[in-house]
């Protein structure tokens, strides 16, 4: 039994049976590979600075009505793109972007009259916040 349980819960912590069992090291996929989260672009357009702040109004709206911010939702972005606007999210998971997508999101895009393009999902190797 190792003496250290943060030791061996590490991906490349070593393990093995008794004294008489030599130790093997676990093969672990490297932290590198692994998704860490997953990153939703989806672009509004056509749309100004006053349909953004509209679409945003909605969307805090419905975040207060709900109780707070969506789970999983990591990071937003929001910046002026083409002949509208550009959102840029990361998320835990694409299930929890999905659910925010369809039951937040699309309804808050129709309320303020916008249309957004289809929403861009790919994988993140890393997210990093101060």
């Amino acid at each position: 039994m190792p003496k250290c349980a943060a030791v061996s819960q590490h991906p490349y912590a070593f393990r093995g049976g008794g004294n008489d069992v030599p130790p093997t090291r676990r093969k672990a996929e490297p932290l590198w590979r692994r998704p860490v989260a997953i990153v939703a672009r989806i672009l509004v357009e056509p749309a100004e600075q006053q349909d953004h702040d509209r679409l945003e109004s909605a969307v805090e709206s419905r975040l207060h009505d709900l109780g707070g911010p969506p789970d999983g939702l990591m990071l937003h972005v929001g910046y002026p793109h083409g002949g509208g606007f550009m959102i840029v999210e990361a998320w835990r998971t694409a299930d929890l972007f999905r659910s925010y997508l369809d039951q937040l999101l699309l309804p808050a895009l129709s309320e303020s009259g916008l249309v957004a393009g289809e929403a861009e999902v790919t994988s993140a190797w890393s997210v990093a916040r101060p």
